[in-house]
């Protein structure tokens, strides 16, 4: 393998040639560019996993030419009929799909992922029989790629998809159907939904959702989550979700992000029972309302919380304080979130580096607990508060003017 080496000398390409029981070559993680060496891997018959990742393949040196290079790359990788595994990902690839990759039927990883290709998506993928893992996300296809045509690829555990170019619409078939598949993970981001796709009603083993930047409507999909024991990643940031109902027993979710929806409600209290083990949440861009629920100190794990932009009010629950020792990041801005600041000494905030609580309406002293915070980095209580300085703060920074400290912080 020649991964991670950060190569800048020429590779010898031709010495491949020689390497005829070669079966897995990764020349990942590099800096190679210009045209892939069609010659060299079409001699490697009996190659069955190729990664070429992270490099800055684009298929030719220059723009005259490019398609007629990239179409013999392709034709030459597609006469390697033991492929198994083909990572062409973060690349510079600009083409089509080639067509030619769907007669490879004993793929079973395809990534290309993170290029820049054009076009439609083709219905061809349904070949692809024993395929197991689909990335094509972050690209600029376009037009309608429905997903029954995968319906019958059993072996399938992950589906990524979706464009820059925000031109492709991602379809369920027509009438009802059922696929063979059992996912494990389906990233759907920027892929024009207009709704959760039913045959998610359908998944048990999934382990990562994302459909975000889409313009899906309706709410939270709590059956997804009762339905799906093991998930733990769930991304439906920029949407149009307007109600937001957790499950009734509890579950092991890691990361969670509906920022930016509808919501306009009051925030279920008693998120920290249901949802226990997120180590990320963010809420933000909503218009929930109501005080913070007292619950989220049972949220042990949280290294990330974002609540900001949103209608709550009241006093930050003190309970929350003591109990969430691994939080590195808070974001409480732009809410209404009154009384002190960190009115006394905070043990379980002391490892935390980014605290924002500006566009609030704090007042009065602001605690000596948060002169305690000796990792903070980052720090905003400004704007619309009537805060005091506490006259024996003490800084880690050794600075004895306390509106000096957090300005320093703030612009840190």
């Amino acid at each position: 393998m020649l991964k991670s080496n950060c190569i800048v000398l020429i590779f010898v390409l031709s010495e491949l040639q020689e390497l005829i029981n070669l079966e897995l070559l990764d020349l990942s993680i590099n800096r190679f560019n210009g045209t892939i060496p069609v010659k060299e891997l079409s001699t490697l018959r009996k190659l069955k996993a190729l990664d070429i990742s992270g490099n800055e393949f684009s298929g030719s040196t220059g723009l005259q030419g490019k398609f007629k290079f990239l179409h013999l790359t392709y034709v030459g990788i597609c006469k390697l009929k033991n492929m198994q595994e083909l990572d062409l990902s973060r690349n510079k690839l600009v083409s089509q799909f080639p067509i030619c990759l769907t007669g490879l039927t004993g793929l079973r990883v395809l990534d290309l992922s993170s290029n820049q290709m054009t076009g439609k998506l083709p219905s061809g993928l349904s070949n692809l029989v024993s395929l197991e893992y689909l990335s094509l996300f972050d690209n600029n296809f376009e037009g309608l790629f429905s997903l029954g045509s995968l319906s019958n690829l059993s072996k399938l555990r992950v589906i990524k998809l979706g464009s820059k170019s925000k031109s492709l619409q991602v379809v369920e078939s027509e009438g009802s159907w059922k696929p063979k598949f059992q996912l494990n993970a389906i990233v759907l981001g920027s892929s024009n939904l207009d709704k959760f796709p039913h045959f998610l009603r359908q998944q048990k083993g999934l382990r990562e959702v994302d459909l975000s930047n889409n313009k899906i409507f309706g709410n939270f999909p709590t059956r997804l989550i009762e339905n799906n024991k093991e998930l733990q990643v769930l991304r439906l940031q920029n949407n149009y979700l307007t109600s937001f109902q957790l499950p009734k027993s509890t579950h092991g979710l890691g990361f969670l992000d509906v920022s930016v929806n509808k919501f306009n409600h009051l925030f279920p209290e008693n998120i920290g029972w249901i949802l226990p083990q997120l180590s990320i949440m963010n809420i933000s861009g909503n218009g929930f309302q109501g005080n913070l629920p007292s619950s989220l100190s049972n949220m042990t794990e949280i290294l990330y919380l974002d609540i900001s932009h949103n209608n709550f009010q009241g006093k930050i629950p003190r309970v929350f304080l003591k109990e969430c020792y691994s939080i590195g990041s808070l974001k409480l801005s732009h809410n209404r979130f009154s009384g002190e600041v960190f009115p006394e000494e905070v043990p379980a905030f002391s490892g935390i580096s980014e605290l924002f609580m500006d566009n609030n309406q704090f007042t009065g002293n602001i605690g000596k607990g948060l002169g305690n915070l000796e990792y903070l980095l980052v720090l905003d209580i400004s704007k619309k508060q009537s805060l005091r300085c506490y006259s024996k703060l003490y800084w880690p920074t050794s600075t004895t003017n306390c509106a000096f400290a957090f300005k320093k912080l703030a612009g840190r």
